[in-house]
């Protein structure tokens, strides 16, 4: 099905290439490359979304990229984009990878483009400008490269700003990656039709280009199990209210390395006191283990101030705490937070390169949980807003809540297959054993 989808894009941009083929050849053999006048123009006086666009591509078979430009900018760049997308939906089948053939974002840009380049181009008709005719002397004559440039940047942010509004909301991390494209194929329409201003524009590309590079460099998600135990079953469901059956959990911690920062999500505990931990180690030595030191976290998110998430904190003194702000009192009570750690509570959201710790305030006053993005997945790290995957595939909140509302709500909220959760007490993670496994 997939390789019959890719056939028939192939098909259709190979004829609508070879219905311009066959035009210009028209063109060029009878009417000596005089172009009749557009309908819409010769009735309305408006030039059409995709007007010059023979012309541009009549000057592409002459090779003539500057008058190509002129004409209509968006033929070279939106050749050359489909071109890539035709070559990336062939490699997706041959890798057999389960990605869209092509993006979703693309004919909400493809609108909001061609859209944004009618009404300058007739805007510019309304002032006596002739997009077809004066309009490089008008330019030259009129307007500095400095104000191109700035005009090229507006009508850049107003497509990337519409292809936002269209696209839905689920969708929001693609704007990096409009952005880009709107960037790379925008200013052709006001580069005032000379090929030494794309020279204004190298520094703001490979900028973007680097950017871009970094908000998709690889991410990597370990989860480290220092030991495991046993709670009541009333702590793990909220539907079972005074049982005593013990119900195994772990003591997990997850780490997340990207952009050259190691962010580890809870920093465990030496001791847990009224458990019967089996195989317990230092939350420092199953770091050694990793191979790493627990100098060599540059953050460190406590989802709250309980001692098996908060308790080892004085391990990471070169890392930056993240705690939400109503958690800092109990942890300072409770020794947590000595002095020498660097502590910056957080009120209701905080980002660290990509990751967010977010308050949910379900197991506790201010419990946070920790949620990102990768390779088109959502990921969420719970902390106790839930013990047992049962709780999230059966609708049942846990049983151990500060805000019982807030516990129900997140079970409902990330319960659905939308979202992979991660428990920071997931007994099936390493059952039996201490140690480390890499998830991303």
């Amino acid at each position: 099905m997939r390789l019959k989808r890719y056939l028939w894009f192939h098909a259709a941009f190979l004829l609508f290439v070879a219905f311009f083929a066959v035009y210009a050849y028209v063109m060029i053999t009878v009417f000596e490359n005089r172009v009749p006048h557009c309908f819409l123009h010769d009735v309305a006086h408006l030039y059409c979304p995709f007007c010059g666009g023979t012309r541009a591509f009549l000057a592409c078979l002459r090779f003539d990229v500057h008058s190509a430009l002129i004409f209509h900018p968006a033929v070279i760049a939106w050749g050359m984009l489909f071109l890539a997308l035709d070559v990336r939906a062939l490699v997706l089948i041959v890798k057999e990878e389960r990605k869209p053939l092509f993006p979703e974002w693309l004919l909400a840009f493809s609108v909001w483009y061609f859209g944004a380049f009618f009404v300058l181009r007739n805007t510019l008709a309304l002032f006596g400008v002739d997009p077809m005719g004066d309009i490089a002397p008008f330019w030259a004559s009129r307007i500095t490269p400095v104000w191109a440039v700035l005009a090229s940047f507006l009508l850049c942010l107003l497509t990337a700003l519409g292809c936002r509004a269209i696209l839905p909301s689920k969708r929001g991390n693609d704007l990096g990656t409009v952005l880009c494209f709107a960037v790379f194929l925008v200013p052709f329409a006001a580069i005032l039709y000379s090929p030494w201003v794309l020279l204004l524009w190298l520094p703001l590309l490979v900028g973007v280009a680097l950017w871009q590079y970094r908000r998709t460099r690889p991410l990597s998600l370990t989860v480290l199990k220092y030991g495991e135990t046993t709670i009541p079953e009333r702590m793990a469901f909220a539907d079972r209210k005074g049982c005593q059956d013990p119900v195994e959990i772990s003591l997990l911690l997850y780490l997340i390395e990207t952009r050259g920062r190691r962010i580890l999500v809870d920093a465990g505990c030496d001791v847990m006191r009224g458990y019967d931990v089996k195989h317990q180690v230092s939350p420092a030595e199953i770091l050694k283990r990793y191979g790493l030191l627990p100098t060599d976290i540059t953050d460190l998110v406590l989802t709250h101030a309980h001692n098996d998430h908060a308790g080892a904190a004085h391990y990471f003194t070169n890392a930056t705490v993240h705690i939400a702000r109503d958690e800092v009192e109990y942890a300072t009570q409770k020794g947590f937070l000595p002095a020498g750690l660097t502590v910056k509570p957080f009120r209701s959201r905080r980002r660290i390169v990509g990751v967010a710790a977010r308050v949910w305030g379900g197991h506790s006053k201010g419990s946070s949980i920790v949620t990102f993005r990768h390779g088109g997945k959502s990921y969420v790290i719970a902390g106790d807003e839930c013990y047992s995957k049962r709780c999230l595939s059966e609708g049942r909140p846990t049983g151990s809540s500060y805000n019982k509302e807030r516990s129900l709500a997140f079970v409902r909220l990330f319960g659905g297959s939308t979202h992979t959760v991660l428990l920071s007490h997931d007994p099936d993670v390493l059952p039996g054993q201490n140690g480390f496994l890499k998830i991303i």
